[in-house]
This record gives structure tokens, sequence and C-alpha cells, in this order.
């Protein structure tokens, strides 16, 4: 059965954080009621109404960081345009500086169920070089009113390789993570990324050496299952029934919907992405006009992506999926990399899937572009 997820694209924050290079800025709150009236009426009007949604996901920017009202009126939107399923599992995005036990309570009335926190470091000092406006503190005071608001189900990002941060630090905080007992941790490696802060003074950092970065890659997976958080994705982790389910979806190369500037849909073979303006947005929404551009995948670019996508899961690619999509037989079209990469011990095979394996992961980039 094909799964349809919808993603909410909310582009406000209250500072820009020194390595972000998302669509999202800081100081314009003043066009907040604008946009949000123009996002209903992207909702309202998409030619997908009336399907069922699996899933949906707030992210940003910072959803957390505009006034309740505006999330819950989305919510209910959302409702009046599809049908989201009983058990939709519905994603805020969230960072400890901005969440109220008011906001909290009116995101759990309205039906979001999940809640994603950005800790990033439980380290004052390295939270500061990111530019993050929480403290440790105030991650532990997210947590508990997350927790008194009814959420069982959160999440907390956790960031390595950052400037300055020491294998003992990043323990550290994987550790403090652990202990506050989240379902589901997300470990990310610091990407420097043209047009950030970051970039501009990449001289000056203090990064971690390769040799560095990829000890604290081993240490996410050996210190999270410890606590009982299995790797099924490059970078998350979970307790036993808690994986992200929207983010599985679009790894599993299933359809999703994309609301609000800067927004991307994928609904194959076609593919749309909004205008990351926010002031174009909402003056394409209010002429009647599409904020998007519109491209259309060709069969090549949906297998290769797939695999992509698949290959970032332990489970790795199924290749039922692959046939049933795309008539594609990636064990045949791809025999004699397959066997290679197995005598290595880089992947394997199960009943229905090809998957990296962990001595395979450290180089899995070299290794999907082996296989697309």
């Amino acid at each position: 059965m094909n799964k349809t997820s919808i993603y909410i694209h909310i582009p406000y924050c209250k500072s820009k954080c020194r390595y972000c290079d998302f669509p999202s800025y800081a100081g314009i709150e003043d066009t907040a009621e604008e946009y949000f009236h123009a996002l209903r009426k992207e909702i309202s009007s998409s030619e997908y109404k009336g399907k069922k949604i699996d899933t949906v996901f707030f992210g940003g920017g910072t959803p957390s960081a505009v006034d309740e009202k505006y999330i819950a009126g989305i919510m209910q939107c959302l409702r009046n345009n599809f049908i989201l399923r009983d058990d939709c599992e519905i994603t805020l995005e969230a960072n400890p500086g901005t969440l109220t036990e008011n906001k909290l309570n009116t995101y759990f009335s309205s039906g979001i169920n999940r809640i994603s926190m950005g800790m990033q470091s439980h380290d004052n000092e390295v939270l500061s070089t990111l530019g993050r406006i929480h403290r440790s503190d105030d991650i532990i005071k997210g947590v508990e009113l997350i927790n008194k608001a009814g959420f069982s189900n959160y999440n907390l990002d956790v960031m390595f390789a950052l400037p300055g941060q020491t294998v003992k630090c990043l323990e550290d905080s994987l550790r403090f993570a652990a202990e506050l007992s989240p379902k589901h941790i997300s470990a990310y490696s610091l990407i420097i990324e043209e047009g950030t802060i970051f970039y501009d003074m990449s001289e000056k950092l203090n990064l971690p050496d390769e040799e560095t970065e990829r000890e604290m890659y081993h240490l996410c997976k050996d210190v999270l299952s410890d606590y009982g958080y299995e790797r099924y994705e490059v970078s998350n982790y979970a307790k036993e029934g808690f994986l992200c389910r929207h983010n599985k979806f679009c790894w599993d190369y299933e359809d999703y919907i994309g609301f609000g500037s800067a927004a991307h849909s994928l609904v194959k073979p076609i593919r749309r992405q909004n205008t990351p303006s926010v002031p174009e947005y909402i003056a394409a929404i209010n002429k009647g006009c599409s904020p998007s551009e519109i491209s259309i995948l060709t069969m090549d670019d949906m297998i290769s992506e797939c695999i992509i996508m698949g290959l970032r899961k332990t489970e790795g690619v199924s290749l039922s999926y692959l046939t049933d999509h795309f008539a594609h037989d990636l064990l045949k079209e791809k025999a004699d990399e397959i066997k290679l990469l197995r005598e290595y011990g880089f992947v394997n095979t199960d009943s229905d899937h090809l998957y990296i394996t962990e001595k395979g992961f450290d180089i899995s980039d070299s290794i999907t572009l082996k296989l697309i």
C-alpha cells in the first residue's frame, strides 16, 4: 500500500544558527499573519485534497517560535482538507528556548503527538559557538514541559564534529540526552555549508580531524545502544517501536506533499519545489498562482533516488519495491558490483533487501555510487 505524508514548512526562527543553511529567517515575525493565511490557502486549494495521510511533519525554521494559534489553525485546515488516519504520526520541530507550557498544551490538544527538539549539545560553550539561543538547563526544562503536556513520543537532536568538541564532550552529550529518556535520538555530523556564518569563518573553526569525526560517528552507536536505542538509519536511533515514521516513509521513497515556502513535494513522477522567499510565496498564493517549480522525474531518476534513500536505512533498499514500481532488478543490473562489495563484506542481502553492513557504512557514499 502506498503511503502519503505531508510536510509543513515554518520559516521563522528567533535567531539564525551559525551552521544553518535551511530556508529560515529571523526578524520577519511581522509577516506571520500573512504567511499562515497563504499557507492555509495553499492547503485548501491542493490538487491532492481528500488523500489519506499517514504522517505530518512541521519543520523549519522553528515551528515552536511562532504563536501556537497558527499551528492549531494549520492542524484544523489539514483536517478540513485531508483524511488524517487514526494512527497518523504528527511531529512538530521545536527548540528548547521557545517552548512553553501553553504552546505544548495547544499542540497536544490540536492532535500533534510527537515533538522533535533540537538539543544539539549539552555543553553551554559549544551551544554558544553554534549560535543556539538555549542552554543546558533549557533542555531539561523543555523535556519536563513535553512530558507534563502528555507527549510520550519525542526526539532529541544531537550534533557531532562541532568546533571545539572533544570525543568526551560528545559522549557526555549523548548520555545526557539518553538519560532524559526520549523515544528517539538523531545524531548528525556537522557539515559546513556555503552561505552560513560557519562557512565564512571556516578557517578559524577548531574542527575535529577526519579520524576523530569517524571515532565520534562510531561512538554514537556504541553509547546509544547501551541505553536501548537501535540505529535504523545512518543518523537515527530509536527505542523499539518508535522510529520516525515520517522520515522512514521518505527513505522508503513514498510520496509526500509539501506546503509552505521552500517546501518540496514528491508525488511520483512529479516533483515540486516552492520558492524559498517568504514574500514571493505569499504574493504568489494571494494572486492565485503556483509558488512552485515543477519537474518530471525520469524512470532512471526515480530508480537512483529510491536506491540512494533506501541504502541510508540499516534494513537497506527494498528489492521488491524496485521491481514492482520501476521494473528494476537491482541484483541483476548490478550483479558484478554487488558480488565484489559482498566479498569485501560491505553489503549483504536478506529475503527482500540489499543493505550496507556495519563495516560498509564507513564508506556508504562510495558504495551507493556503485549501485545507482
